[in-house]
């Protein structure tokens, strides 16, 4: 059923026919897909668990497509965010990404944080090998083609429409019945993988960081997970630009144990103030000094953070 495909469907219908059957399942009821599989009956069982340890922050600053995956202001703004903040915060980090070149790249640009565990989108399943960790960053969901979630649509409505845009957030459908199904199919997979953490059973916080996603998902987590704690953050905010990566490039090369706010605007070529601004309106320009291993000393300096 993860994959809810016409051929998919007929083939599993047909062989289950005359049978009864039982799926276990913790997304069956909220995940559309069941809907296709004639005379099936939920059976709503009560909470079992308290997902009140977990809290789930959503960006939606971005896309979180593959392609946007594949960019390298992309990768360096993530490689930022977890080899500065997320690292000091947490102690075992599991990176979801797109199999192939999206993982490849933001493999190097992290490059040796022991802290980080990659793992592709939709692997792992039945797996408890990820509940030690204590944070999770979601880099974008794996679905099917455009191709794949038209016939998907067709067997739901006889006259679905498969148009489709580009917008800032990805493709988006016409129809509006399609785009609710393709929401619906990202938030199963998105409950899906946070299950990976197995919270559940766990008393100690947990923390979920999604790059995107859309509210029908948002909503198929919540009732997937009761009292689960979601707040939206654009924790991806800034920009990479030729200061930036230059400050990088210096504070990864520095030896010292403090390095004075001056030494950086000269390197930048400007003054003190205008380094004041960048630090101040560009979140960027502090990931940099957070993944490059300082802190603020006081309001001259950084120092090098203990161990």
């Amino acid at each position: 059923v993860f994959e809810h495909t016409l051929t998919s469907h007929e083939s599993l219908v047909d062989s289950l026919i005359g049978f009864p059957v039982t799926f276990f399942d913790a997304t069956c009821t909220v995940d559309y897909s069941y809907n296709l599989l004639p005379g099936i009956e939920f059976i709503k069982l009560p909470p079992v668990f308290d997902f009140s340890n977990v809290t789930l922050t959503v960006c939606n600053s971005n896309t979180a497509s593959r392609s946007w995956s594949t960019k390298p202001d992309s990768i360096q703004k993530l490689k930022l965010l977890i080899n500065g903040e997320l690292s000091d915060k947490y102690d075992r980090i599991l990176l979801t990404s797109y199999k192939g070149l999206p993982t490849e790249l933001l493999s190097q640009a992290i490059g040796e944080n022991e802290k980080v565990t990659f793992m592709n989108n939709a692997s792992g399943r039945g797996s408890n090998a990820y509940e030690g960790y204590s944070a999770l960053i979601h880099n974008g969901t794996a679905i099917p083609s455009v191709g794949v979630q038209v016939s998907n649509g067709d067997e739901h409505y006889a006259d679905v429409d498969g148009a489709y845009s580009l917008s800032r957030v990805g493709i988006e459908y016409e129809d509006i019945r399609l785009q609710a199904l393709v929401e619906n199919d990202i938030g199963v997979r998105a409950s899906q993988l946070i299950g990976r953490m197995r919270s559940g059973r766990r008393s100690d916080a947990v923390s979920i960081y999604s790059l995107n996603l859309p509210p029908i998902a948002v909503d198929v987590i919540k009732a997937t997970y009761p009292g689960i704690n979601v707040k939206y953050e654009p924790f991806l905010s800034g920009s990479i630009t030729d200061r930036i990566t230059e400050m990088e490039q210096m504070l990864s090369e520095c030896p010292d144990e403090i390095v004075k706010k001056k030494a950086i605007a000269s390197r930048l070529g400007i003054d003190s103030s205008s380094l004041a601004k960048v630090l101040r309106t560009n979140p960027s320009a502090k990931r940099v000094i957070a993944a490059a291993g300082y802190e603020v000393l006081n309001n001259q300096s950084f120092k090098r953070k203990s161990k």
